[in-house]
């Protein structure tokens, strides 16, 4: 078993932050031309399933190594939760798709690596790893995905022999792999916890649902979803996975050997999205921002793919205009 460690490093280069603004550049000119005209929508996991409130309780008896920032202390805080699909589009649930996880817990003291406001965002997907080397990887493959029958081709021609490797990793990602509501979380990109490193992974503790396969209508997930919501009992174990030798706080393409740890319990609450409060909420979350430098110093994110995320993020948050940070009196108008 491997145990957690604090010799971890991260590989910055010299070029490093004018390269990332570069990429963001290029990310946030493909938002602007898929949105031109239209109101602006986020870069990436546009298609929101549900925009529900939550509940996080940590729990008594977290270990030391892991009983920092959020998780120091036992205590219960409110939270919002976004469900969606990855994609830059918003298209039929049966498509090819990862989903998104986006949890914004409210409340939250202390020193904070981007603004003042008392929020810690978590953002997680239904992936353990992914396929990208790079961010420079993940950008060019977007680029070359505006066509889909072209895409293999232009990604050959952009990235060579590597292209089969990186479409072969894409291709895992199936349509039909039933509720958004049943799925295991992870947030692949690692943060610190103290003087360690982590990941994040939510676990459901309630019954799934057979249900929810691909259907024709093209919403489905989100027609699925609302009526288990309303009826309340979902939860989620967080676990909190520490880097141990061996493991990489820079490498999203494999995935850590360490053991997870249960240090809290999310839960939903059981409002109803159909209804004109429920709506208005789904409304709300739909307008936030939801970035994992939103987060405590504590908990600072780590690696080239979170560090490629503050620039990217800032650009699509601007330029959609995304709601400022809710506070506890915004979850509570809700009943």
């Amino acid at each position: 078993m491997s145990e957690p460690i604090t010799t971890w490093s991260e590989a910055i280069t010299g070029d490093e932050e004018s390269r990332l603004e570069g990429l963001a550049t290029r990310l946030a000119e493909l938002q602007a031309k898929r949105d031109r005209g239209k109101k602006v929508e986020r870069g990436l996991h546009i298609k929101q399933h549900g925009g529900v409130r939550a509940r996080l309780e940590i729990a008594a008896d977290v270990p030391k190594t892991h009983a920092h920032g959020l998780f120091a202390k036992p205590g219960t805080h409110e939270a919002f939760v976004r469900f969606s699909n990855g994609s830059a589009r918003d298209q039929h649930d049966k498509q090819p798709d990862l989903r998104g996880f986006a949890l914004k817990v409210l409340e939250v003291e202390g020193p904070k690596s981007l603004g003042d406001a008392k929020t810690q965002d978590f953002l997680l997907i239904d992936e353990d790893t992914l396929p990208f080397r790079s961010p420079e990887e993940f950008v060019t493959l977007l680029e070359s995905a505006e066509n889909v029958a072209t895409l293999p081709f232009k990604l050959v021609g952009k990235l060579g022999f590597r292209a089969f490797g990186l479409i072969g990793g894409v291709a895992k990602f199936k349509g039909n792999r039933g509720s958004v509501l049943d799925l295991t979380y992870h947030s692949v990109a690692p943060f610190c916890v103290g003087p360690y490193a982590g990941r994040l992974h939510l676990v459901p503790l309630h019954q799934g649902s057979p249900h929810a396969k691909a259907m024709p209508e093209r919403d489905y997930l989100k027609h699925e979803l609302a009526p288990r919501v309303a009826a309340g009992g979902l939860s989620y174990g967080v676990d909190l996975q520490l880097l141990g030798t061996g493991d990489s706080v820079e490498d999203v393409t494999l995935s850590w050997k360490g053991p997870s740890v249960r240090v809290a319990k999310l839960t939903l609450l059981a409002d109803d999205p159909r209804t004109p409060e429920g709506q208005r909420l789904d409304a709300l979350v739909h307008e936030m921002s939801f970035d994992p430098w939103h987060t405590l110093v504590t908990h600072r994110p780590l690696g080239l793919s979170m560090r490629a995320r503050k620039h990217a993020y800032f650009k699509s948050t601007q330029a959609r205009r995304a709601a400022s940070e809710p506070d506890v009196a915004a979850w509570k108008s809700f009943g």
